[in-house]
């Protein structure tokens, strides 16, 4: 495997073991945001449901990598395509810069993978660090308050 794609995975490895256990301060922060007409939830909500697509996309990305009927050239394009608008939407909406430094910084792997196991390690990778990012998100919507105000306007 090449060396940088290599230590790119690391990173992103490395970095995910640091967020397992300990919700990253970008994502606590979202609790702050204020979005449009000032209001607060819709930036949780959002970005619970941007940090899962972009989990979604990365997932379907690194199964797509199993396909032989698709070449590798291609699928790199994607990734990056993929990426970089969720990294936009990341940066420009929520302020989550800590990850999408480390996400942006890990796609010049893309230019240096050879083969389709290494594309389906740094896939796995990036998916399971995006995961676990979403999965912090998810921890800020009140499920069960959302549920149980609901229940109680439509009985």
């Amino acid at each position: 495997m090449d060396y940088r794609v290599a230590t790119t995975i690391e990173v992103l490895n490395r970095a995910t073991s640091a967020i397992w256990h300990e919700m990253p301060e970008e994502v606590r922060r979202l609790k702050t945001r204020r979005g449009t007409k000032g209001y607060g939830w819709p930036m949780i909500i959002c970005a619970e449901e941007n940090t899962r697509a972009f989990a979604d996309d990365m997932a379907v990305l690194r199964n797509a990598g199993q396909d032989p009927s698709l070449d590798l050239g291609t699928l790199k394009q994607v990734v990056r395509m993929f990426a970089e608008a969720q990294l936009g939407i990341l940066h420009n909406w929520y302020g989550l810069d800590d990850s999408v430094d480390l996400i942006r910084g890990s796609l010049d792997a893309l230019e240096h993978i050879e083969t389709r196991e290494e594309y389906l390690a740094y896939t796995h990778e990036l998916g399971v660090y995006v995961g676990r990012l979403h999965w912090w998100a998810d921890t800020l919507v009140p499920w069960d308050d959302i549920s149980a105000k609901y229940e109680e306007m439509n009985n």
